[in-house]
């Protein structure tokens, strides 16, 4: 058996030309429903807005992060090679890929 890690990912939106959104908005969409049929996937959220709370107060979220998934790969490696298709990466868009911590 592969040894596996867990890694959460973050989807950083990037600058879509108004003439695209339709598009890319629907190419988002087919690509996560192939995401969440691949056995790596764990779980995907969709975030829709909220609060930033800083030490000055707090405010509307920016929603510079729209979504976050957790995969189960067997590297860092693996999850951006499974992940270079994302099409917001057209725009600018980027995806953190983080490990989670053994404690």
């Amino acid at each position: 058996m592969i040894d596996t890690m867990r890694v959460i990912v973050q989807y950083r939106g990037g600058h879509v030309p108004e003439a695209d959104t339709a598009a890319n908005e629907q190419a988002l969409w087919a690509w996560l429903d192939r995401l969440r049929g691949q056995r790596e996937h764990e779980q995907t959220v969709v975030l829709g807005g909220g609060r930033t709370l800083t030490g000055q107060g707090s405010d509307d979220y920016d929603g510079e992060v729209f979504g976050i998934s957790v995969l189960r790969v067997p590297s860092v490696e693996a999850a951006a090679e499974m992940l270079a298709d994302w099409p917001e990466l057209l725009y600018g868009g980027h995806l953190d890929i983080l490990a989670e911590s053994a404690r």
